[in-house]
């Protein structure tokens, strides 16, 4: 039985560091879908709304009833501003989250380069040993 390789080690902590950088990726890719899809209904309620005040304003409106329907489109447009804001965040964090990824993984495959060529190594050993008996 082969002696286990001095990189083993090394090489599983690797993996594990790629495995929750993939998982922290795929987080940051759902919060991203998550806040991309509320910014969309947001934004589809505040044009159905811009939309019923101007039907109602067509047929008479009072300038209280006007004034309540501005103060409200104020809040949506606010509400969608701050719902842009998050999804940019989202999408910094996915940015941040695929390049640890990207550098976990890099690092994994270095490992497994290592662990081969030390396998590679060792078997060139162990023939040579065998040649010599």
């Amino acid at each position: 039985m082969a002696a286990p390789s001095r990189y083993a080690l090394l090489l599983r902590l690797a993996s594990e560091r790629t495995d929750r950088a993939a998982k922290q990726l795929g987080q940051s890719q759902q919060r991203l879908q998550a806040a991309e899809a509320k910014l969309m209904q947001l934004s589809q309620y505040l044009g159905e709304y811009r939309q019923q005040r101007l039907a109602r304003a067509s047929q008479g409106m009072g300038a209280l009833q006007w004034n309540d329907f501005q103060r409200f489109l104020e809040r949506l447009e606010d509400a969608e501003r701050s719902q842009q804001r998050d999804c940019e965040w989202c999408r910094q964090a996915v940015e941040q989250a695929r390049q640890q990824w990207q550098e976990a993984r890099q690092h994994q495959r270095a490992m497994e380069t290592l662990t081969e060529q030390e396998a590679m190594r060792l078997l060139a050993e162990q023939t040579r040993r065998e040649q010599k008996q």
